[in-house]
């Protein structure tokens, strides 16, 4: 099986069918655990580009598979693959259109008729009914309403009654039922009259286009219009086939036409014994004579025979009206007539005329113009009008109004006709009503009914009149204006499933309740209505309404409900439509019953009850609980007010017992602080006795050496006898006994002063800068607290300050004029350093007593927390204060302001005689003799102590030294500088010793350089440790220096003799060949890795963020490998690549001259202009500005 990502499984024949992203499909068996059937077709022929098929098993077997290209098919009977599905449908008999195109099949479903139905993308929905080799496809269309509701299918779904949900890309989901869709609508225009031939066609007469036939089996239509009928109009409102199969069709002002053996033959009025071009209804009479109503001119008998036509109207005959709108024959002597006066019965055997008008009790019809009137096979009469419906029995003299009995009051009746079963179907407007009619045994008939609208298959718009028609197959064709509606009884009369009510939901005051929702601090519901059958409600709830719905989903709109509420009425009350919930209001306290059953949408009702049971609970003050929770009140206050006096007996004694434990615990405190305190005060002598001979002896010693060591001696010893000093300045300021001693100071020459011993007692790693706006200002302080302000500056400044960093001390003045208001001028003075800087929530805790900001790499052990809280407190006592904020070039800033008294002014400036402000720029030079140290072998020196690294450093003379804080800056350190040998301490911060050297061992380019431990951890087990994680050599300490210096270089010389070759230098890149001209040649690899680099370098050049972080993980490798990659191939450092890169890139937009020095450095990656400044004048060896200037010829 192929190694890589699997799309899709499917199961086929209780096995797996598993298909692959490169389109290799395979099918396996789980219990024999074998490989059944594999396929790289589509793998091999590359035949889907998005690496994501999909495998879909049709119900023959077949495998559907679909990707971005197109649809595949294996043909399981073939045993060959398809390139489409339409080729294989073809090569089973089933032809697909060729407008379909190529198909994305998205989902496959099948039903239970053995048919398919496939989702695609864009294509709609298709049916394959492999059995009657049809293939059918549903579109979306915007003029139908129950059409799909996109073209862009992504799921189909059959459910288990055999319904198709299908789920479209932006318009929901589409639904289908079968069984809810009884009917079915032929669109072919707007129809008037049905008639069907002894062929089985179906001549249907329009509204505007003359006469469609309409072959059933086929769905072809031939249309005639009035030019080739001979009509006079295209509004054709009548017809009927004879016996001999001749068609006759009446129109409005168009006159009859007749359609036989092919031939039309059309009648007018004036011109062949027609007595109206309106011939508004046809029959045919016993004797095979044409019977024709006419609109105003009576009603005709039509001789085809001898082609004469015998006239009645209301000139010569009793008829009533003219306006004949139906003709019937009820009988083998008698038609019923009906017409704008209601209806007249008229007698072929004498010509006499009966008009009816009421019925024999004296009763009148529902309305006098008649539609269309029938008498069915017991006899009675059915009435069609405009007010409805009505059923009349002759001989009961029982009348009934149809709209009122099926819930339909206002509807129009258009027609009635009596089916095979002797069941009849009422057309109304808007929907069709089923009639069984039966007889009770009080001799009444009771009529069962059964509606049916747009929701069960029927076109939304009107039924004609007259416009239905009962076909040779006992079907019924009903035309409306969107086409005709064939109406099986046998599917129609088909028995509904039982539906039962549900109880959906509760909404009290017309706020919806969902289960286990609180409501006004209860839970009303903890289920479902429907799941709990019982809801509790309080007496405040007098006003709730329960939503009923169906357990059928189908079409729900459809339902009514039947309810009763027993306890408050017996008698059934009927949901109005539209609103499927029952509301109420003001129910007494007590238990209820509320009983629902389901009205189908056909007017039937389902015998199965539901109920719900409701408990509306008393007022809380009327119940029985009530008289207990008054007692309980009662007592509960006595306990209340007992208890209440037993607490404040309590809370004194308490706070007694605490104040007397407060006492003792500062008397205690004060013992502890007075022993510190003592303890400090004995230690400042010794810590004097160290100092004065220390600085005599540095200013005597004339080696360079020793007096470093003195150095370092008097610095730490300084740094101690500093934290004793803040400890005892701490507990003044603890017993309120600190006091200013004021004295005039020149305040520049005095902060030059403390910067320049702190120059002369700190290492040259950090640059000491003073600068003053002021070239002398004097004024009253206490010197020795202002002098600790500085001081406690300063030395947070070094402690946080990295090698090669800035400290600058900054002298100036802010008047109430700049400040625009204050009572005072101010001397300030800062303390800006470049280190890591103080987060925004650590600058409202730093002056905090006791508070610690986290070591950091060069001081990983903090300080004690109380300097800053001095300074805090010294500044207050001279009415000033300090604050903190960030440095612009990366760092923090403190600044302290003094208030000058009214007697001075900071307004002092410089003049023109003054030779310079004190101390600015101070620069200690370092000098490098950088030949003779690339000589030595490379020492790197691992230890969090600066002091100790400055030791060894000075011990180590024979050794290139590099340094690191701790083993995370030492990794960095090896990847950099790649050095011959490591000495490291064991407990550092971030990571530790063992840790380094487990990593520097397990890496195979790093693996070979020695590694020794230095520490003071002298246990066996320690030892165990350290030369476990890889350690060449474990020292401890204090240990000889020249012990360590054997043990070094022989290790070293360990190394060479061994024929392991020495890491290589960054500066000594290895190349593969070169050419003539001495350039180097690289290999088609590194070629490729290069090409790759300077893409990706130049696609993010922009992006400050590009670092060799994010370069590695763009080429995929480490960070290492990347190292030992570029050096290989460039002799450069990945980070030294990056920034010539971006050098080069700015020098290029410099030429292009369309943006400044500032928006160049922005462009190519740089945070900060200066940085980049400084680089490009590494690079090019003038700046930015010097160099543009150059370009353009402009002197320098």
């Amino acid at each position: 099986m192929p190694d890589t990502q699997v799309s899709c499984i499917r199961e086929h024949g209780g096995q797996a069918l598993v298909t692959f992203v490169d389109g290799s499909i395979y099918r396996l068996d789980g219990y024999a655990q074998e490989v059944v059937w594999k396929d790289r077709f589509i793998a091999s022929h590359h035949l889907s580009t998005d690496q994501l098929p999909f495998t879909f098993v049709d119900n023959k077997g077949n495998y559907w598979v679909a990707s971005n290209v197109g649809t595949y098919v294996y043909g399981q009977a073939q045993k060959k693959w398809f390139m489409s599905g339409a080729s294989f449908l073809a090569s089973v008999g089933i032809v697909v259109p060729p407008s379909v195109g190529k198909v994305l099949l998205k989902d496959v479903a099948f039903d239970s008729k053995g048919r398919v139905w496939f989702a695609t993308d864009h294509n709609g929905l298709f049916l394959v009914d492999y059995g009657r080799k049809i293939f059918r496809q549903f579109l979306y269309d915007p003029n139908n309403r129950i059409s799909i509701s996109d073209n862009s299918l992504l799921r189909v779904y059959v459910d288990d009654r055999d319904a198709l949900w299908v789920g479209s890309y932006k318009n929901g989901v589409s639904y289908y039922s079968a069984a809810a869709t009884k009917f079915y609508t032929i669109p072919i225009g707007d129809v008037c009259t049905i008639t069907q031939d002894r062929n089985g066609v179906l001549w249907c007469g329009t509204n505007d286009a003359g006469i469609v036939a309409y072959h059933l089996g086929t769905g072809q239509t031939t249309r005639f219009h009035s030019s080739e009928t001979g009509l006079g109009s295209e509004v054709v409102v009548s017809s009927t086939t004879m016996h001999d199969g001749s068609l006759y069709f009446g129109t409005y002002n168009g006159g009859l036409a007749c359609y036989a053996h092919g031939v039309w033959k059309s009648y007018h009025a004036g011109t062949s014994g027609l007595c109206s071009n309106s011939v508004w209804c046809l029959a045919e009479t016993p004797d095979h004579r044409l019977l024709i109503g006419t609109l105003g001119g009576g009603f005709q008998i039509f001789d085809p025979v001898t082609g004469k036509f015998a006239t009645y109207h209301t000139g010569n005959s009793k008829l009533s009206s003219n306006y004949i709108s139906s003709v019937f024959m009820q009988n083998a002597h008698q038609a019923l007539l009906g017409h704008s006066q209601y209806m007249s019965v008229f007698d072929f055997r004498n010509g006499k005329i009966q008009n009816l008008d009421h019925s024999f009790g004296g009763q009148p019809f529902i309305s006098p113009s008649v539609n269309y009137a029938m008498l069915d096979s017991r006899g009675l009469l059915w009435v069609a009008t405009p007010s409805g419906i009505a059923m009349y029995d002759t001989h009961s003299d029982q009348m009934e109004s149809i709209n009122e009995l099926n819930g339909t009051p206002g509807a129009v009746g258009c027609a009635v006709i009596e089916d095979r079963q002797h069941h009849i179907w009422l057309v109304s407007e808007y929907g069709v009503t089923h009639v069984n009619v039966e007889k009770g045994k009080d001799g009444r008939w009771n009529l069962k009914m059964t509606n049916y609208n747009s929701l069960d298959g029927l076109q939304e718009r009107q039924f004609n009149y007259r416009s239905a028609c009962l076909l040779h197959s006992g079907d019924i064709a009903i035309g409306g204006l969107d086409g005709v509606n064939i109406i099986s009884p046998r599917v129609a009369q088909t028995r509904k499933t039982h539906i039962r009510a549900l109880f959906s939901g509760l909404v009290l005051f017309d706020h919806a309740l969902t289960a286990g929702e609180e409501y006004e601090g209860r839970v009303v519901m903890e289920k479902s209505l429907d799941a709990s059958r019982e809801i509790y409600l309080n007496y405040k709830d007098h006003a709730f309404t329960i939503q009923l719905a169906a357990s059928e989903v189908t079409v729900p709109a459809r339902c009514r409900f039947l309810y009763r509420m027993k306890g408050v009425s017996d008698k059934w009350l009927l949901t109005p439509v539209g609103s499927p919930e029952v509301t109420f209001t003001n129910l007494s306290s007590g238990s209820y019953t509320l009983q629902v059953k389901v009205v189908n949408g056909d007017g039937s009702v389902n015998d199965e009850i539901s109920e719900l049971q409701i408990h509306m609970a008393p007022p809380f003050y009327l119940s029985l609980w009530a008289f207990i929770v008054y007692i309980l009140l009662i007592v509960a206050a006595l306990y209340l007010y007992r208890r209440r006096m037993m607490e404040r007996q309590r809370l004194q004694f308490e706070r007694r017992s605490m104040e007397d434990n407060m006492k003792k615990t500062k008397e205690l405190n004060e013992l502890k602080l007075n022993f510190f305190t003592n303890v400090s005060h004995e230690l400042r002598t010794p810590l004097t006795l160290i100092l004065s001979p220390l600085e005599s002896m540095i200013r005597e010693e004339a080696n360079n050496g020793k007096r470093r060591k003195l150095e370092l001696i008097h610095r730490n010893a300084t740094r101690l006898l500093n934290l004793v000093n803040q400890i005892l300045d701490f507990r003044k300021f603890d017993q309120n006994k600190e006091k200013l001693n004021l004295a005039p100071t020149e305040m520049v020459s005095f902060i030059d002063n403390i910067c320049s011993s702190f120059r002369i007692l700190a290492n040259n790693k950090v640059t000491l800068i003073f600068e003053s706006q002021l070239p002398r200002f004097t004024m009253n302080i206490d010197p020795d607290k202002v002098g600790k302000i500085l001081n406690n500056l300063l030395s947070n400044a070094y402690k946080f300050t990295p090698d090669g960093g800035t400290i600058t001390v900054s002298v100036f003045a802010k008047t109430r004029q700049e400040m625009k208001g204050g009572d005072h001028d101010w001397l300030c003075f800062s303390v800006a350093d470049t280190g890591k800087g103080i987060s925004d929530e650590e600058k409202k805790l730093v002056f905090d007593r006791f508070y610690q900001i986290n070591g950091t790499e060069m001081q990983p052990a903090g300080g004690s927390g109380i300097g800053l809280n001095l300074v805090k407190k010294f500044a207050a006592l001279h009415g000033g204060n300090v604050m903190v904020r960030d440095n612009a070039g990366g760092g923090s800033v403190f600044v302290v302001e003094l208030p000058i008294p009214e007697d001075k002014t900071a307004n002092a400036s410089a003049t023109e005689d003054d030779d310079a402000l004190y101390g600015m720029g101070y620069e200690a030079p370092q000098a490098k003799d950088s030949q003779l140290a690339s000589q030595k072998p490379v020492l790197l020196l691992v230890d969090d102590s600066d002091d100790f690294r400055e030791f060894m450093r000075e011990l180590l003379s024979d050794y290139q030294v590099v340094e690191a804080v701790n083993g995370k800056d030492a990794l960095d350190k090896i990847i950099e500088q790649r050095p011959d040998i490591i000495l490291s301490d064991v407990m550092m911060p971030v990571m530790d010793g063992n840790e380094l050297c487990r990593q520097v061992k397990e890496n195979d380019e790093t693996a070979s350089i020695p590694f020794v431990m230095l520490t003071a951890r002298l246990a066996d087990e320690h030892r165990k440790e350290g030369l476990a994680s890889g350690a060449d050599e474990y020292i401890t300490k204090p240990f000889n220096i020249d012990m360590l210096n054997l043990r070094l270089r022989n290790l070293l010389n360990l190394v060479k003799r061994s024929g392991g070759a020495m890491p290589q230098r960054k500066d000594e890149p290895v190349k593969e060949k070169q050419h003539d001209d001495g350039r180097f040649a690289l290999n088609a690899s590194d070629q490729r890795f290069l090409d790759q680099l300077n893409t990706y370098l130049q696609e993010n050049m922009c992006d400050p963020d590009t670092s060799v972080e994010s370069i590695s993980e763009h080429l995929g490798i480490s960070r290492v490998q990347l190292y030992k990659k570029l050096i290989s191939i460039k002799g450069i450092t990945p980070s030294e690549y990056l920034r010539s890169m971006r050098i080069r890139y700015a020098e290029e937009l410099m030429h292009q001259g369309d943006l400044n020095v500032s928006e160049i450095a922005y462009k190519v990656g740089f945070n900060n202009p200066r940085y980049f400044s400084k680089y490009f004048q590494d690079a090019y060896g003038v700046t930015p500005s010097q160099y543009r200037k150059q370009m353009n010829g402009e002197p320098v």
